[in-house]
């Protein structure tokens, strides 16, 4: 009868602070329909598994390397280990991988087996059946058969999302590298004259055992070498990103732009070049206006990293500045409502919400946003004064 969150605020007594409270209620309230219908004899793995799936949000890319180390490390977890790694993880990583591999599960067998089969398996835990029997009656296949076949989709799983191994992994191609290196060395020494008769000839420093094994560091010129090998290497991608950067200060430029966009499609589950884009096309000086092909080219990117983003109102609050720029006001005020979501007691956010919603004239939304400003910030008549003329306004005396 009762979902129970902390308030999204900052400060003392706050130990959460900011965050999207609302897909919280979505995983909650899942657990509340299961519950029910299983009448609380659902396995533990599964309400969670259902839960995450009806947050209805993209994973992160955290979690996309949590599971890719699953994969890799022939650590997913069976059906017992599952629901035993929520209560009593060995690993510090087990109760989050339970979480999400539930999930990556759950998204298995409605793909596999369609909607019903979830809803399938909990009339039938309801009924008091165990979970062998009912995965073998619902989906055909025993626990082990299920493990078997689901491993192997999430291997393709991993491929689309550009991770998993790849082949040669970059250590060969530094070995290759370095080969090549002292081939052409020895090549060269063979070709040096020889010291004058009577001379002594100058030995080389012998090299310690750790100089003997190191690879050479990887530059620009040779992964890009690789590249015209591999073009749509998401690892070499990923270093290129990494190394242009570094000579670029750390800064995204136009030029890196093309080599942001093709490591984007290569590995989706990143990031990376959508913040890089973000920064590249947001940056303006403090009262400069945003040009209107530079807000549109932010868009996509600050909708990819919105959509991921739990703490914090930054990116909602940007796109809704972006929306507002490029004259979208519904979209804007969208956004605007969702940064106000997420951290409702941020007075900028309000103000950027009821400056949208009066652009739209949609006086009721902006009468809340200014009366949640009269709260927030009571030091400041100027909420006050400005509530009093809009509440003229909605009552029909002319806007001024």
């Amino acid at each position: 009868p009762t979902i129970a969150m902390e308030a999204p605020r900052e400060g003392p007594g706050h130990s959460v602070g900011s965050y999207d409270w609302l897909r919280v209620v979505r995983h909650e309230f899942t657990h509340t329909v299961t519950l029910s219908r299983t009448k609380n004899r659902i396995p533990h793995w599964f309400t969670e598994a259902s839960a995450v799936n009806m947050e209805d949000s993209p994973r992160d890319y955290g979690t996309c390397q949590l599971l890719e180390s699953a994969i890799e490390e022939d650590s997913l977890l069976d059906f017992g280990e599952i629901n035993v790694a929520f209560v009593r993880p060995k690993k510090k990583t087990d109760r989050q991988q339970a979480y999400m591999q539930g999930q990556w599960m759950y998204e298995y067998m409605i793909k596999k087996w369609g909607n019903r089969a979830p809803l399938d398996l909990m009339d039938r835990y309801a009924a008091g059946e165990r979970e062998g029997a009912a995965i073998k009656a619902v989906l055909g296949v025993d626990q082990g058969e299920f493990m078997g076949q689901f491993k192997e989709w999430a291997g393709k799983e991993l491929a689309s999302w550009g991770m998993g191994p790849q082949t040669p992994s970059i250590l060969d191609l530094l070995k290759e590298e370095g080969e090549k290196a002292a081939k052409a060395k020895a090549e060269k020494d063979a070709a040096a004259p020889k010291p004058a008769e009577g001379k002594e000839e100058v030995k080389p420093v012998e090299k310690t055992a750790k100089e003997k094994d190191d690879e050479p560091e990887p530059t620009i010129a040779m992964v890009d070498g690789w590249l015209e090998k591999y073009p749509d290497r998401p690892d070499i991608l990923s270093l290129a990103v990494r190394l242009t950067l570094n000579e670029a200060d750390g800064k995204p430029t136009e030029d890196m732009v093309p080599l942001l966009e093709r490591y984007a499609k290569a590995r989706p589950v990143d990031p990376l070049p959508h913040k890089l884009m973000t920064r590249l096309y947001t940056a303006r000086k403090a009262g400069e206006e945003w040009p209107v092909d530079r807000a549109t080219k932010a868009i996509p990117h600050l909708e990819y990293l919105d959509a991921r983003e739990q703490n914090s109102a930054a990116y909602a609050a940007e796109l809704a500045r972006a929306y507002q720029v490029v004259g979208d006001l519904d979209k804007a005020a969208a956004k605007a409502d969702r940064a106000c979501i997420i951290a409702p007691y941020e007075a900028g956010h309000r103000e950027l919400a009821a400056t949208i919603a009066m652009l739209k004239k949609d006086y009721l939304t902006a009468e809340r946003h200014i009366l949640a400003l009269t709260k927030l910030e009571p030091d400041r008549p100027i909420h006050a004064r400005r509530l009093e003329a809009l509440r003229k306004v909605m009552n029909g005396a002319p806007a001024r």
